[in-house]
């Protein structure tokens, strides 16, 4: 700034002085809106503000300050400090009046408040109980996953009576132990919260398995067959067939953990998962899934195994089933696939990354032992040599090092003859029906591309020697009588309504 003086002889011009500005103090342009939403919903605040230099922000409820993080009636806090406030999962515990203070080194300025009214919603049952079969003396887990406002009741009937002295019978999951006859019946669960009419969930039948009969099939099915399958997880059922296709009896894999067994689901829009392998010494089936509970808000196969463990379930002979191999490194962020095991005690692993492992039963990490391909399908132990089927690179059915080997460092060998570049295999099938030949001389893959492909093992060489059209077919395998083969092959779905 400058000033000029003047009178009748003449001006003169001060010299210059400066203005400098430290800091505009803050003012609210926009105020935070009020919101009417139903109990669960997610909401969100907003609040525009100008001034200098920097802006800092804190959200009030009810003019004290919020943290993030739960609120301990359910909901959560995120960008407390930040223009945009939202509660998720919000309850009645959340109504008050939101403001936020806005604040510079010059001054503070604090906004409107808004209200926020939660409408209580009453309860609504979106995963049903599944029916479980056991054997004697094992154990049962029903659960349930309800929405309404919070806090929900549950009780937990056996034959329509409410059950009493067992304490689970007041949560989302009933768990039976040491399962007897007495305990067969048909299970349901009422779930209240004071806000109209109770929900009562469908009817879920213990029955007591008589174990997997010789000869008889074994097929993993996702989903319980009520609802529609979800990408965030679905149970997992084990379905005993005669040859002829009759339907003897299923298991369930455990949806909650229980001593030191996990639970195992699936996703229900994943193609590629649900690989099921009998163990080389013919004693026990094995599979692998995540270890989470059912009703989560995450996509699975995203997931990092060290938050979502994936789980290796080794069923045997009787229908008991272990879940105690829960994986913190195998195939994180993809899907775990198949698994594979000379005697139960042991288990080879493929998924979507990281390669082929090798874990033992019970154990929280693995070893990765070929990274030739990391993207595998099915792994199996066939005539005691470890195979895996895959779609990536120039591998599409290849053999791992020598019979089953446990260390790193293994090259995957794609079977000669085999394409290199074509083709979508899933699983295979083994056969030895020539006696000039020695050990396995017939192969069967399945190629979800359309068909079930045939080779012979010719001077050394996987020659083809014809197909079948099979639609998208992707588990397989077989029964051998002389020189004659019966194949067995399953399919599946990506819809949200699964198939099969």
């Amino acid at each position: 700034y400058t000033v000029t003086v003047t009178n009748s002889v003449g001006s003169v011009t001060s010299n210059g002085a400066a203005l400098v500005v430290t800091g505009l103090p803050p003012t609210v342009t926009t105020d935070p809106v009020a919101r009417n939403v139903a109990a669960g919903s997610t909401v969100t605040f907003s609040v525009a503000a100008a001034g200098s230099p920097t802006l800092t922000y804190q959200w009030r409820k009810a003019t004290i300050s919020l943290t993030n993080g739960a609120t301990g009636s359910g909901a959560t806090v995120a960008g407390a400090t930040t223009p945009t406030l939202t509660l998720t999962n919000v309850q009645s515990a959340e109504m008050a009046n939101y403001d936020v203070v806005v604040t510079n080194s010059v001054s503070s300025a604090t906004s409107a408040s808004a209200a926020l009214t939660v409408t209580a919603v009453a309860p609504s049952i979106t995963v049903q109980p599944s029916a479980q079969t056991v054997t004697t003396g094992g154990t049962a887990n029903f659960s349930v996953v309800a929405t309404g406002s919070a806090p929900l009741t549950y009780q937990w009937r056996k034959a329509t009576v409410a059950i009493s002295g067992n304490a689970s019978a007041a949560t989302a999951t009933l768990t039976l132990t040491n399962v007897q006859a007495a305990d067969v019946a048909s299970y349901d669960v009422v779930v209240s919260n004071g806000v109209g009419t109770p929900a009562t969930s469908n009817v879920a039948a213990l029955s007591l398995g008589t174990g997997f009969g010789t000869g008889n099939l074994v097929v993993l099915r996702v989903g319980s067959g009520t609802g529609s399958l979800v990408n965030t997880g679905n149970p997992v059922f084990l379905d005993e067939y005669t040859a002829g296709g009759a339907l003897v009896q299923s298991f369930a894999l455990p949806t909650v953990a229980s001593g030191s067994n996990k639970p195992l689901i699936l996703s229900g829009t994943a193609t590629s998962e649900g690989g099921l392998s009998l163990s080389g010494n013919g004693r026990f089936l094995v599979l692998t899934g995540y270890g989470t509970t059912v009703g989560g808000a995450t996509s699975l196969t995203g997931t990092s195994s060290a938050t979502v463990n994936r789980v290796v379930a080794r069923v045997d002979a009787s229908g008991a089933i272990d879940t105690t191999t829960a994986l913190t490194d195998f195939s994180t962020g993809n899907n775990p696939r198949s698994g594979a095991s000379v005697d139960g005690t042991a288990f080879w692993l493929g998924g979507g990354a990281g390669g082929l492992a090798y874990a033992t039963l019970g154990a929280t990490s693995s070893t990765a032992i070929s990274s030739t391909v990391t993207n595998l399908r099915v792994v199996q132990i066939l005539s005691g040599q470890l195979y895996a089927s895959s779609q990536s690179g120039s591998i599409r059915l290849a053999s791992i090092g020598t019979g089953t080997p446990t260390t790193t460092g293994q090259t995957m060998t794609n079977l000669p003859g085999l394409p290199t570049s074509t083709g979508s295999p899933y699983g295979y099938f083994l056969a030895d029906l020539s006696s000039s030949v020695a050990g396995v001389d017939t192969l069967y893959v399945a190629d979800d591309g359309g068909s079930i492909l045939k080779y012979s093992l010719v001077a050394g060489t996987w020659t083809a020697n014809g197909s079948i059209t099979a639609g998208a077919v992707r588990g397989l395998t077989g029964a051998v009588s002389g020189t004659t083969v019966t194949l067995f092959g399953t399919t599946g779905s990506s819809a949200a309504g699964g198939g099969g």
